[in-house]
């Protein structure tokens, strides 16, 4: 349960990380480089860049997606473990006790 939440949380995360400076840039027209020291690129002074750094922030989104996968795959299988536990659960418990036998009652009958 923790590593469905954490995944899921950590997948968000780096998604919002890339998304947030995306959308602004698509809205403002200049983006930032990642860095050091961080420069603007205007879409109308240098578009092909411009364009080159936006598909990387899209790119970079893809850790997350796979964080969130991982987390949901882990949530099915977790799932499906539980299935085979509830059928031998239903089975031991639909299962007629048999009462015990007292073994001087079987001995008192011969004697």
């Amino acid at each position: 349960m923790f590593v469905v939440i954490g995944a899921s949380l950590a997948g968000l995360y780096l998604i919002l990380k890339e998304l947030f400076p995306l959308l602004s840039a698509w809205r403002t027209g200049v983006i930032r480089t990642k860095g050091a020291n961080p420069r603007r690129i205007e879409r109308a002074v240098e578009p092909e860049r411009f364009r080159a750094l936006c598909r990387n922030r899209i790119n970079g989104m893809g850790l997350g997606l796979l964080a969130i996968a991982f987390g949901l795959t882990w949530m099915v299988f977790g799932l499906l473990a539980l299935i085979p536990a509830a059928i031998v659960s239903i089975l031991l418990a639909g299962r007629k006790r048999r009462p015990k036998r007292d073994p001087r009652a079987t001995a008192d009958e011969f004697s």
